[in-house]
Parts: structure tokens; sequence; C-alpha cells
């Protein structure tokens, strides 16, 4: 057996196809989209709590109305 072949499942190359991907983008780049990545997650927690908070019947209506 060819040994390009044994145990790289068609992969010849050092990295992983992830890191080739990121390493197209430019270091301006990587660092706006991780800051827009921490964004939308830091908005989906704060939601997925209020939310929660509603259904478990924690919030007062008046106070905090359902999302």
């Amino acid at each position: 057996m060819p040994s390009d072949v044994a145990g790289t499942a068609g992969f010849s190359g050092a990295t992983a196809p992830g890191r080739r991907l990121m390493g197209a983008f430019s270091p301006a780049m990587r660092r706006n989209l991780s800051r827009f990545g921490w964004a939308c997650v830091s908005v989906g927690m704060f939601v997925g709590i209020w939310e929660a908070l509603w259904a478990l019947g924690l919030a007062d209506e008046k106070l905090l109305p359902p999302p």
C-alpha cells in the first residue's frame, strides 16, 4: 500500500482543511469574523436566558415582557 494513502484519508498536507480555509482570510478579516461571532453568541445567550426566565415563570410580565 502506498504510504501517502495509509491513514491520511486522502489528505497529504500537514494542515487540516479548516486551517487552509482560515489562512485564506487576512488577519483583519479573521478579527472581524471573530467579533461578529462573539456578538451573535452574546445576543443569543441574552435572548435565551430571557426566554428561559419567562418560560419558567420567574419573570414578572410588567417588568420583563416575553421576547
